[in-house]
């Protein structure tokens, strides 16, 4: 579970303090973990990661399933619809995206410290990787 937790802090972007002020744990506790002191954090502490940071209480047990819980799919009924959410609500389409691969947090975490007047050469680069 520890290497579990670091990641989930790491992919959060917080630190481990604020990590434990959000659910309610003591830093030491999670130092216990982290340290391999002891080797759970309490069921309590389990269910208020989940319900806080909407983690997979399967990944963070195991190791199985994607971090995070999926958001609840929308239907769609074109594809017109589905631009107009994503231009309307790109909160929500971010979250889905990192839901099903967290490394994309990472990603925007640099591209938001980039000046924007980069973003042309970031989306060309980009674009070369795309498979033909």
């Amino acid at each position: 579970m520890k290497d579990r937790l670091r990641i989930l802090i790491d992919s959060l972007g917080i630190s481990d303090r604020a990590f434990c002020q959000s659910v309610g744990i003591g830093q030491s506790r999670l130092s216990e973990v982290l340290n391999d002191r002891t080797e759970n954090l309490s069921i309590g502490a389990l269910i208020d990661i989940h319900k806080v940071h909407n983690v997979n209480l399967n990944w963070l047990l195991v190791g199985t399933g994607d971090v995070f819980c999926s958001p609840k799919l929308v239907q769609y009924n074109s594809i017109v619809e589905i631009k107009n959410t994503i231009q309307n609500s790109p909160s929500q389409a971010a979250s889905f995206l990192v839901s099903r691969r967290p490394e994309l947090l990472e990603l925007l975490r640099i591209l938001v410290r980039v000046h924007a007047s980069k973003y042309k050469q970031i989306k060309v680069i980009l674009k070369s990787f795309l498979l033909k």
